[in-house]
């Protein structure tokens, strides 16, 4: 699948980013990495905060190329279809 055909299907529309937003998406992922290191924590809570950086990262790559999943929670599905260029075939 292609970009051209997940713009077709809604599943990720056009909307140009700003650095501000990136920049956030940024600071929000620097902020989980670090709180895994909080002592007390249980395996399941480092996952969960592991997980939401990972997340929000993926949700940085894809606000990064200008495009907006239509549901957020597939951001790492389009990542990886999109293989970082908008018109490669996965």
């Amino acid at each position: 699948m292609i970009w051209i055909e997940l713009l077709r299907e809604n599943r990720v529309s056009v909307e140009p980013s700003s650095k501000a937003e990136i920049d956030s998406l940024r600071s929000i992922t620097t902020r989980c990495l670090s709180d895994i290191h909080a002592i007390g924590l249980s395996d399941e809570q480092r996952f969960i905060i592991a997980y939401d950086a990972a997340r929000t990262f993926a949700l940085m790559v894809v606000r990064a190329q200008g495009a907006s999943a239509q549901k957020t929670r597939r951001s790492f599905q389009y990542v990886r279809r999109s293989g970082g260029s908008r018109q490669r075939r996965v």
